[in-house]
């Protein structure tokens, strides 16, 4: 796994101006990692929990109205508006540059790495297969 990140972070480290690509793929690399972990946990978490065969207490839920988001329709119409809301949150010149490999935005000042992912899960498939959920997190992470 950590192989496999530091080459698809090798790129982006090269992004970074002033900053020894080394060290700036090791530091995202192992973030990535751990965020890999902690995601495939929480994945784990949430369908036991939608199973029954456990609870899990997970942070703050907020309605947050995204304008313009249609789900099915597509990365222009689901995940593009998306992606602009979590930028609206960050730092300005966060965002990276257009169909950057695996990142959408970097916060230089937290040295965050962000890749933004929506999913609609009140599809039939998922309502009726609550582990597509988890299979689902876990594939956009590797």
């Amino acid at each position: 796994m950590v192989g496999t990140v530091h080459d698809k972070l090798l790129s982006f480290g090269l992004a970074l101006e002033g900053t020894t690509v080394g060290q700036a793929c090791t530091k995202v690399g192992e973030a990535a990692e751990r965020s890999f972990e902690g995601a495939a946990s929480a994945g784990r978490r949430a369908y036991d929990t939608m199973t029954g065969k456990g609870s899990a207490q997970f942070g703050t839920a907020r309605s947050v109205r995204v304008d313009h988001l249609e789900w099915g329709k597509g990365i222009q119409k689901q995940g593009m508006p998306f992606e602009d809301f979590v930028g609206t949150r960050l730092p300005q010149g966060s965002r990276l540059p257009a169909n950057f490999k695996t990142f959408d935005y970097y916060d230089r000042a937290t040295k965050r790495a962000i890749s933004v992912k929506t999913m609609n899960t009140n599809t039939t498939a998922k309502l009726e297969n609550p582990q597509q959920i988890y299979s689902t997190l876990k594939g956009n992470m590797l």
